[in-house]
């Protein structure tokens, strides 16, 4: 006697997963990419902070294609779930999987950025600069991971 095969997940939870991921994604941008801070340095005062800003991830192209390709699966994960049809799936799926690829190498691009992009927001000559990851970067990361994740479970799910 054989076992029918058990499925956890179904079309709708895929794409519902990869909506909420390209959201987060594109949520993210806004949350904060890096932090930065110049400082000026002196024999009396020692280290000076001169400023300190939390940059959006716009303030750079890489956080830009984050914001918007995350916006468009969320878009296109919402369709999905609305349409059915197989080339609707295979163009949701598709889109999810590799779009959620997209958004975590924007990320990654984002976390090597982070001193380039503190340099060019509050760089001055005779300051020091430093630029680290915010939130929001490890947040667009994550939702790039959960629509990679739902786009891989969606190109194997049933229709529901």
């Amino acid at each position: 006697m054989q076992q029918a095969q058990s499925r956890t997940f179904t079309w709708s939870f895929a794409m519902t997963l990869a909506a909420i991921g390209g959201f987060a994604a594109a949520v993210g941008v806004v949350f904060g990419w890096w932090s930065v801070a110049a400082y000026r340095e002196s024999e009396i005062f020692g280290r000076e902070l001169v400023e300190e800003a939390m940059l959006f991830g716009t303030a750079h192209w890489c956080g830009t294609v984050a914001l918007v390709i995350g916006a468009a699966v969320a878009l296109l994960a919402v369709a999905g779930v609305l349409v059915h049809g197989d080339g609707a799936r295979r163009v949701a799926g598709i889109s999810a999987l590799s779009g959620g690829s997209f958004v975590m190498a924007a990320a990654a691009l984002g976390f090597g950025q982070a001193a380039g992009v503190a340099q060019a927001q509050v760089g001055a000559p005779g300051l020091g600069v430093e630029g680290s990851a915010g939130g929001g970067l490890f947040f667009s990361a994550a939702g790039g991971l959960v629509v990679a994740v739902a786009g891989f479970l969606a190109r194997r799910a049933p229709e529901s």
